[in-house]
């Protein structure tokens, strides 16, 4: 360590580590090491379950009390006069359809989360969509569903893909957020949620995953942050402005990497590094930023993975000459029973959000009970261990084309 009045000048570890991290790596000492880590690891399991036991009170009283507060106090305090009201702005994308439609009906029509230190009046919508038809869907809805007060929904056609679409988008939005409002009433950019992803029927593509999942998201989160920073330096201390919440919709496969999906996996990936980078980046500005991690739910795409397989694999000829027709058959019958044991209802997602934007929490959501309870322990599990669960999965090597000689025509 430096001593007072100098810079702290740091060193590399001392001989002994040195010595201890060289041991560890021998090939007779290392196994040994592994194994005991993890045996260590397990015995001192039972003191982590009491703690999580200890533990479980508080948290059932916490959201007991953010159950009571979002019931009653929220939806009761809007309604008493005050000139210090606020409309708050969500941004959702990819609202053509799935989570995404889901949740800004699920915003549209349930009371504001709460905005410290102004009572919420409104919650304006901005559905963001791929195409044309998706707006004209979301407008129908929105002339047919029931808002909550004043609670608006507008959508805007908008290409994640595409750096001036994204570009227009927040600029239309921007200006919304700046108009002067009757009555000097506040209006604050309150959640960005990224869902758009690629849409059904497009091939497996390493560069098309990347440029809808990872790079999509990047350009709206880069679109969204001048107008995050600037409201949050505006914020008086009194206001108590607690910030813009950024939601990233990755998916359990951010967290976990399974055979043939490499390129949806790695775009995942990804996404959820530089969410992890993003909530420390933007805490300065009390942003909140979230990831959720769904499994399997009843979604367009979901519906259509077995045409998607369909694709991937008429457009690959040296997938279909290495693998062969029963392996294509395989491997859609493995997938349309793995998606359809868990496919869950997707109303979980948009209300898991919700109630994480209303409670403005940031952090990690894991929704549906394999996600939660199952992939979850398994993500845990030393990656020897992991690998040797999924070994026996029809294309494991079909990606990189390792040593297909002996997995053709494996299925036939």
């Amino acid at each position: 360590m430096g001593t007072p009045g100098k810079p702290f000048s740091p060193s590399t570890p001392p001989a002994f580590m040195q010595f201890i991290n060289d041991l560890c790596h021998l090939p007779i000492v290392a196994p040994v090491a592994y194994v005991g880590f993890w045996s260590v690891f397990c015995l001192l399991s039972p003191i982590g379950a009491i703690v999580l036991l200890i533990s479980l009170p508080f948290r059932v009283i916490n959201d007991l009390y953010l159950c009571v507060r979002a019931t009653i106090y929220d939806r009761i305090n809007p309604n008493n006069p005050s000139p210090d009201h606020a409309e708050l702005v969500v941004v959702i994308t990819g609202c053509d359809t799935g989570f995404g439609n889901d949740l800004a009906l699920k915003f549209l029509t349930s009371p504001p989360p709460p905005c410290p230190g102004c009572s919420s009046s409104s919650v304006t919508v901005f559905a963001l969509c791929y195409s044309e038809p998706g707006c004209a869907r979301v407008s129908k809805q929105s002339a047919g569903g029931k808002a909550y007060k004043s609670n608006r929904l507008l959508p805007v056609q908008c290409d994640v893909t595409s750096e001036a679409s994204v570009k227009g988008a927040f600029s239309a939005i921007e200006a919304h957020v700046s108009r002067p409002k009757e009555g000097g009433e506040k209006c604050f950019l309150h959640t960005v949620v990224n869902n758009a992803g690629k849409e059904r029927g497009v091939a497996c593509s390493f560069e098309r995953d990347m440029e809808v999942n990872y790079f999509g998201s990047i350009r709206v989160i880069k679109a969204s942050l001048p107008l995050i920073k600037s409201q949050a330096t505006a914020a008086s201390p009194s206001s108590r402005f607690v910030g813009t919440c950024v939601v990233n919709v990755t998916s359990m496969a951010g967290l976990c990497a399974s055979p043939n999906m490499g390129s949806y996996t790695g775009s995942k990936h990804a996404m959820e590094a530089v969410s992890t980078c993003l909530s420390y980046e933007l805490r300065p500005w009390g942003c909140k930023v979230t990831t959720v991690n769904p499994s399997f739910h009843k979604t367009p795409l979901v519906d259509g993975i077995e045409n998607f397989i369909d694709v991937m694999y008429s457009q690959s000829p040296v997938a279909r000459s290495d693998y062969g027709p029963s392996y294509c058959s395989a491997l859609k019958s493995l997938s349309v029973v793995g998606s359809k044991v868990c496919e869950w209802r997707p109303h979980n997602v948009s209300g898991c959000i919700y109630r994480q934007v209303y409670h403005g929490r940031g952090g990690q959501l894991m929704v549906g009970m394999d996600a939660r309870y199952a992939i979850a322990v398994i993500r845990h599990l030393p990656a020897d261990v992991q690998r040797a669960m999924v070994a026996g999965w029809p294309g494991a090597q079909f990606y990189m084309g390792e040593k297909p000689d002996l997995c053709k025509n494996k299925l036939a």
